[in-house]
């Protein structure tokens, strides 16, 4: 697609991606690139998407977009029975 993209992780694993800082994001942002952002606060009882929506809103993202795996199956919702 001819798009520059950049990831920046919240903890090291430089293989996989940058370590998160807010200019770095600002500034791969302002030279046109696509930057995601991967991994969580490191805080326990926190899912990493709350650790992406901060990381947006430190940098006054636009858009989240958010992507969750897919799973092969469809369960059926269990309706609540009434207790007597």
């Amino acid at each position: 697609m001819g798009t520059k993209s950049r990831v920046l992780t919240a903890i090291r694993m430089e293989p996989v991606g940058e370590y998160y800082s807010k200019p770095v994001a600002i500034d791969a942002l302002n030279q046109g690139e696509v930057v995601i952002l991967a991994a969580g606060t490191g805080n326990p009882y926190f899912t990493t998407d709350t650790g992406s929506s901060l990381r947006g809103i430190e940098i006054e993202a636009d858009v989240m977009l958010k992507g969750t795996r897919w799973m092969a199956s469809i369960r059926p919702i269990r309706k609540r029975i009434p207790r007597r």
